[in-house]
């Protein structure tokens, strides 16, 4: 695709910034929601959801250092868009926050900070992705960011552990 096809669908790089990152909040939508809808246990939903967020951000490390490098350039409105698009995937965050502390899963106080971690944390794959780069297997680097996660949220980890290994 040439540059002036490019400008046929979008204005601007603002434009192109935004599909970006709706594009990736919607993958990562989609993956949480296939992860919660597999298991019918909260805690094995819980433990899903945080595996699904981690790995979809190892996945679009590429994506998230452009949004991560680039977003400066957006002017208000865009900036705004964005944030609005994040904030709706850190709301279903809540919801599932909200639903496992229901179910007595975790201790944490603050859903909506707990949110803001899940959905943050493993931006460390992109952000520190050259010196993780050296560790010789990815979905071990992504079952420590759960682990550190579940433990930082107070998540009650025999129940998790319960719920992971199958046993009552």
């Amino acid at each position: 695709m040439t540059q002036g096809t490019l400008y046929n669908y979008v204005r601007s790089k603002e434009d192109i910034l935004f599909l970006v990152c709706d594009r990736l909040v919607q993958d990562y939508q989609d993956a949480v929601t296939a992860a919660i809808n597999a298991e019918a246990d909260p805690a094995r939903r819980l433990t899903a959801a945080l595996f699904a967020v981690a790995e979809r951000m190892e996945v679009h490390q590429d994506d998230l250092l452009l949004l991560y490098q680039e977003v400066h350039a957006l002017d208000r409105d865009g900036l705004r868009a964005v944030l609005k698009r994040v904030s709706e995937f850190i709301g279903d965050i809540v919801t599932l926050l909200e639903d496992s502390k229901g179910h007595g899963l975790l201790d944490f106080p603050d859903v909506y900070l707990g949110a803001e971690i899940i959905t943050f944390l493993p931006v460390i794959l992109a952000l520190r992705r050259w010196p993780l780069a050296k560790h010789p297997d990815p979905s071990k680097i992504i079952a420590g960011l759960v682990s550190f996660m579940s433990r930082g949220l107070g998540v009650h980890a025999l129940k998790v552990l319960e719920a992971v290994d199958g046993n009552p």
